[in-house]
């Protein structure tokens, strides 16, 4: 009996202490450009923009007139890291849905950038817009197919998503299911990777 006394009273303020232990926090939830405060808004502005190009092009002064001005803008739109990703989303947002056909090879390339480096923002967002009805991701599909049209790139991409939300809500796995089809018709996906070889010629060819 003092054995068990003596082993209550030793172990007594470790189990204190594992209560004590702090719970990990939880993540705060997502918020994008559209659901900030005017004052959010404006501490962004203030605080966190470190591209010119980018505070430019949201004060409606990016004239596009300058290649590597452009790279440098997308660049900055689409980086993987950053505080500002929701601004950027919004940004690049805009960009994709007014189409401008003088920087669609831009759009192109970089529509599929900012699904790689940005996948979790982006897919909620589209899941958000399409609970308001707003397909905002249909208008990134032809930016999407026409960079995806290779058979192995396309693959790689759903590969890729595919495997970045196995865990994803029944929402996301939805959009997902919406990106893909609306991709393939759209072209992704339909060209080989390699050409076919032709049979060796015989002689009388």
């Amino acid at each position: 009996m003092k054995r068990i006394l003596l082993l209550i009273i030793l172990f007594f303020p470790f189990a204190v202490v594992a209560q004590q232990k702090p719970q990990p926090k939880k993540k705060p939830p997502v918020k994008y450009w559209e659901e900030f405060t005017e004052k959010e808004k404006q501490s962004v502005i203030a605080d966190s923009i470190s591209s010119k190009e980018i505070t430019d092009l949201y004060n409606g002064k990016f004239s596009f007139s300058d290649p590597g001005s452009n790279v440098a803008l997308f660049n900055s739109l689409v980086s993987p890291s950053g505080s500002i990703v929701a601004l950027r989303i919004y940004l690049f947002t805009k960009l994709i849905i007014a189409g401008d056909t003088s920087i669609g090879k831009l759009l192109q390339e970089y529509s599929v950038r900012m699904a790689y480096n940005q996948p979790d923002m982006l897919l909620r967002f589209f899941t958000f817009e399409h609970a308001k009805k707003n397909d905002v991701y249909k208008k990134y599909i032809p930016w999407f197919a026409s960079d995806l049209d290779e058979a192995v790139e396309f693959q790689n991409f759903k590969d890729f998503l595919d495997l970045y939300f196995i865990r994803g809500n029944a929402a996301i796995k939805q959009m997902l299911l919406f990106i893909y089809k609306e991709s393939e018709k759209a072209g992704a996906g339909s060209n080989h990777p390699v050409p076919i070889p032709l049979p060796p010629r015989g002689k009388d060819d």
